[in-house]
């Protein structure tokens, strides 16, 4: 507006009135456009938007050396090996930008992993992570990721199909293993779990920042509450904080072959790459 009125006193000693009323007309309609792109700019911040990256990229070699850094302690348990094949830096919108600045008075985050279907991708970069209301994991209503993304090329399915696959594989490595006694027996039943239940062969997982904050390890599967994250009274009397995830280590010692992690507030979790895959036997 100040504009306007400086170039209305400039001209208005040489212009007749319309000429100086289509001038005023431009101006307004102008301003008007910039108010119309600055509030376009900002209803654009509501969407997640991704921007693909090429191979030259430097993000594209340091993803890719994650994922082999982390996936070679494991070949030899998944038989395969993960090539990227495209790469997407995630532009966060408003729900991302917010859930990363709650979960940083965590501290540091964690780079990890986490395979899920085509379409809930779609739905995590729009909305975030959410908990889920039914079919818990291991350890209960929390949202899981892992080091190793050979361990989450399991769960990046394209639909049921693929996850009646898995269970398929599960079951048949169970019965087989329990119908031959011995160690004879659980290698019949790993080889044909393996051979029903084996990765896919292409899909999409997303590479994550976690506040896991304190971690509470647990060796054992169990069906964690809220009131599990707790710590003792006795602790809390002397200022201990509640755990913020739980860390479920791999081995002999552990309830799970490959370790993963576990969040149960979804704001910890924030997607920054998504890759599409393919895997190959190894």
């Amino acid at each position: 507006r100040g504009l306007s009125t400086c170039r209305l006193t400039q001209f208005s000693g040489t212009l007749r009135l319309p000429a100086l009323v289509e001038m005023t007309q431009d101006l307004v309609m102008s301003e008007a456009e910039d108010v119309r792109l600055l509030e376009d700019a900002s209803d654009s911040k509501d969407v997640t938007s991704v921007q693909e990256v090429f191979r030259w990229d430097e993000d594209w070699a340091e993803i890719e050396r994650l994922v082999q850094e982390s996936s070679k302690p494991f070949q030899h348990r998944y038989h395969c090996c993960m090539q990227i094949q495209k790469l997407w830096r995630v532009e966060p919108n408003k729900v991302l930008a917010g859930n990363a600045q709650e979960a940083s008075k965590l501290g540091k985050p964690t780079r990890l992993f986490h395979g899920t279907s085509h379409d809930a991708v779609e739905s995590i970069l729009q909305e975030g992570f959410q908990l889920p209301e039914s079919r818990f994991g291991m350890f209960g209503a929390g949202v899981y990721f892992a080091a190793c993304p050979l361990k989450s090329v399991q769960y990046a399915h394209a639909g049921v199909t693929a996850l009646k696959k898995l269970l398929l594989g599960c079951f048949a490595g169970c019965l087989l293993g329990t119908c031959v006694h011995g160690c004879l027996g659980g290698c019949v039943g790993c080889c044909a779990g393996a051979a029903i239940c084996c990765p896919p062969k292409s899909g999409q997982m997303l590479v994550c920042d976690v506040y896991l904050g304190k971690q509470k390890t647990l060796r054992a599967a169990r069906q964690v509450q809220p009131e599990d994250l707790e710590e003792y009274w006795v602790k809390r009397a002397f200022g201990c904080k509640a755990y913020n995830s739980v860390y479920a280590p791999g081995g002999f010692w552990g309830a799970v072959a490959v370790p993963e992690y576990i969040v149960y507030k979804a704001h910890q979790a924030i997607p920054h790459f998504v890759i599409e895959f393919t895997t190959e036997d190894h």
